[in-house]
């Protein structure tokens, strides 16, 4: 679900050579990349489609998210996790690794922290001469700022009642960058199945 320009699908159609990937991807430039790239994989079928309103009549051993869930906006996330959940088979997994930011009570909160995290990110890239790092983070401070500028990050305790409420559990939360300031976030790898309870 959001899968891009196929970064990740690459990766993953190596070691699972007999599977079958429906690839779900709203933006029209990633869809011409994605058929471009896929075009020789008869196992592979593209859907031009954003998480919201995907709907299938099929369900998935497994469903992955690579960095795609803070595209999400935050009505909608909890909407996506339950159809995700209904899509899963009994005993299919939900795989997710996104950016989090610290967690936050209120509205007034979430624009702090969100404000604390991409000015972190702003000054480390300066500190490190990394100029396309800090053009980037400049452009997502931006659009986090804006209304419906198409990053909505949340922080992983929002995250994790969101999958509770979608009859979800946790099976193993993997945080993979393990920064210690609250204001760099962390990247985590979530992998939920249904819960049975």
């Amino acid at each position: 679900v959001g899968s891009g320009t196929g970064r990740f699908t690459k990766k993953i159609v190596k070691s699972f050579t007999n599977a079958t990937f429906y690839l779900i991807e709203p933006d029209k430039e990633c869809i011409i990349k994605l058929r471009d790239i896929f075009s020789h994989n008869k196992n592979i079928i593209i859907n031009q489609n954003n998480a919201e309103d995907m709907n299938f009549a099929i369900k998935f051993d497994i469903i992955c998210m690579a960095t795609s869930f803070h595209h999400i906006p935050y009505v909608n996330k909890s909407n996506v996790v339950e159809k995700i959940s209904h899509l899963l088979k009994s005993d299919g997994i939900f795989i997710m690794c996104d950016n989090f930011v610290a967690d936050y009570s209120n509205e007034n909160e979430r624009v702090q922290v969100l404000i604390e995290y991409h000015d972190k990110w702003i000054k480390d890239s300066i500190k490190d001469k990394n100029k396309k790092g800090e053009e980037m983070a400049r452009k997502m401070k931006k659009l986090v700022m804006m209304k419906n500028g198409g990053e909505y990050f949340t922080s992983p305790e929002k995250f994790e009642d969101i999958i509770k409420n979608g009859n979800l559990i946790t099976i193993k939360k993997i945080n993979v960058t393990n920064f210690k300031l609250k204001e760099d976030g962390n990247k985590y790898v979530y992998i939920m199945k249904h819960d049975k309870n």
